[in-house]
């Protein structure tokens, strides 16, 4: 069984107007072919992890420059609910609240996947990172 990886953004973004609301499937749809989702995908390593990508707020914002407060009890109940074998966290806010939360599992933290210097070359670090605590991981069972 592959080792679960949970990808933690800070929260969703739509430059359509947020008040038409939150549907997790067009999300993860929009997430993926997007200029985030593809940088993303790049240093994530499907094929060793088991991947779930959630928001440390599912408030929809209108800007990728919004920011709004850690959901901390919504990422409890996350995290106790798919018991990840190590986090990527986007961002410095939501590496302090995983960390908080879930003491002992290993956390990478990037800036957020937005941010525009998040560069192949960083993305390529992330994947390495996170292939070689997935190694440990698998020597340790």
């Amino acid at each position: 069984m592959k080792p679960v990886l949970l990808v933690v953004l800070q929260c969703p973004w739509r430059r359509t107007s947020p008040s038409r609301g939150w549907n997790s499937r067009a999300w993860r749809r929009e997430l993926w072919s997007s200029r985030v989702g593809v940088r993303l995908q790049e240093a994530l390593p499907r094929e060793i992890f088991k991947v779930v990508v959630c928001d440390a707020n599912p408030t929809l914002t209108g800007s990728p420059d919004e920011i709004f407060p850690n959901d901390r009890v919504r990422l409890c109940r996350l995290i106790q609910r798919i018991r990840p074998d190590v986090v990527l966290a986007g961002g410095s806010l939501v590496r302090k609240v995983v960390g908080e939360i879930s003491p002992g599992v290993p956390v990478v933290t990037i800036k957020s996947p937005a941010y525009r210097l998040l560069s192949r070359r960083k993305a390529a670090e992330i994947k390495s990172q996170l292939v070689q605590l997935a190694i440990e991981l698998l020597s340790r069972r």
